[in-house]
């Protein structure tokens, strides 16, 4: 898939999502799913968005971030 299809995917579920009536956090988070499921595959991309996420929450630099 080319980088334009695959931002105009993200792109457009996103505010699909939010047309929807979505909270904009829960329209990104569905769009990543998707994104990892379609990009990385499956389950180890999946594995791989948890095991991300985790470090980047547990990391006291960005602490200040929110």
């Amino acid at each position: 898939m080319e980088w334009y299809a695959a931002g105009g995917l993200m792109l457009a579920m996103v505010l699909g999502l939010m047309a929807l009536g979505f909270p904009v956090a829960f329209a990104f988070l569905s769009a990543n799913v998707v994104g990892v499921v379609l990009f990385m595959g499956g389950s180890v991309g999946i594995d791989q968005l948890v095991a991300n996420g985790a470090s980047s929450i547990l990391s006291f630099l960005l602490v200040a971030v929110p």
